[in-house]
């Protein structure tokens, strides 16, 4: 087949991370708010950025990626004030 004869469903079989999170996260309670949805039954904009900035590695290297940072702010002696007491 032909690259202009392919299926044009097929770029869509794969969801997004932002789609499977959506999907497999559950709602929150009643009286409680929705952190990742907010008032509606998608993900939030700032989430569904965050997510798939997360690439097609996904959540597998999330772990790595937090010890990588953790490493560079103690490797760089980045610290913080904290303002309040």
């Amino acid at each position: 087949m032909e690259p202009s004869q392919a299926n044009p469903l097929k770029a869509t079989a794969n969801p997004s991370l932002a789609e499977e999170i959506a999907r497999l996260s559950p709602k929150a309670g009643m009286g409680h708010f929705d952190e990742l949805r907010g008032n509606s039954n998608s993900l939030l904009p700032q989430w569904k950025t965050f997510f798939n900035a997360l690439g097609t590695s996904g959540l597998s290297d999330l772990d790595q990626r937090t010890q990588e940072l953790n490493r560079q702010i103690r490797d760089n002696g980045i610290t913080y004030k904290r303002l309040c007491r």
